[in-house]
């Protein structure tokens, strides 16, 4: 089961673009930022070269050496097995932020190879630069950023045909009031909305087999994950104001006063 992301719709403008650049696809863990990614090259590229460079580390001593784009995709085609051509490969450099020097090789993947398709996925890009006292190629890029999944991505998942009445109602830009029957299946709609919250894993693992209990799990566990990830971005001595930061956010969004 997969959830139609917008974003989608704005990959496929990049890359008819006349203007386009390297694109660096932002956004926070866990929104799916790799899996769109993938979509997007299997939907609209013959074929697809994927680098990750948390995963796969050995790909950094090349880029150390050569930022030449010509070097890298014959470097590419040799240890990925992919006949990389740019008419019709699209090249995802995955977790870039842990490989500074694939970031500036897109400086020259603009300049020198244009024509080659290139996206990259990274999560607090400016935090990790600052950590590694690196640059960034400014002005060289482009950038698009994915949210958590909206209710109208939801919306789609969760009642197809209620999904349509909404996007036709507001294609239609009467603004009538919505009948009522309408106005309630969408209210019971977006409570369940707000008990997955907006990761993509929640939301199909909901789907799949309708436990709260099973959800709700996988949300506490993304969670803790993103405050054990805490400490791979800031001083030792800053994590643990940080964690009580974190913990205190939801008893002060919930009072009258949200200034926080």
């Amino acid at each position: 089961m997969d959830i139609k992301r917008d974003i989608l719709r704005g990959l496929k403008r990049w890359k008819t673009s006349n203007y386009r650049k390297p694109l660096v696809l932002q956004g926070a863990r866990q929104v799916g930022k790799s899996f769109i990614l993938k979509q997007f090259g299997k939907e609209c590229f013959e074929n697809c070269c994927y680098v990750n460079f948390d995963f796969e580390k050995e790909h950094k001593a090349e880029f150390a050496i050569t930022k030449n784009p010509e070097r890298i995709v014959s470097y590419l085609t040799a240890v990925k097995g992919v006949n990389i051509r740019p008419e019709n490969t699209l090249i995802i450099f995955d977790e870039i932020q842990e490989c500074n020097d694939a970031l500036n090789s897109l400086k020259y993947f603009r300049e020198l190879m244009p024509e080659q398709a290139v996206v990259c996925a990274g999560s607090l890009l400016g935090v990790a630069l600052k950590r590694q006292g690196a640059s960034f190629p400014v002005g060289n890029v482009d950038f698009m950023t994915l949210y958590p999944v909206s209710f109208r991505e939801f919306l789609a998942l969760y009642e197809k045909n209620l999904a349509q009445f909404l996007g036709n109602y507001f294609i239609s830009e009467r603004f009538d009031k919505l009948p009522e029957i309408i106005h309630t299946q969408l209210i019971d709609a977006y409570k369940v909305y707000l008990c997955c919250g907006g990761m993509p894993e929640v939301i199909v693992r909901y789907f799949e087999n309708r436990k709260w209990e099973e959800a709700d799990t996988l949300n506490n566990q993304i969670l803790m994950a993103y405050t054990l990830d805490f400490a791979k971005h800031i001083d030792s001595r800053d994590i643990p104001r940080l964690h009580q930061l974190w913990q205190n956010i939801q008893d002060n969004l919930a009072k009258e006063d949200r200034k926080y």
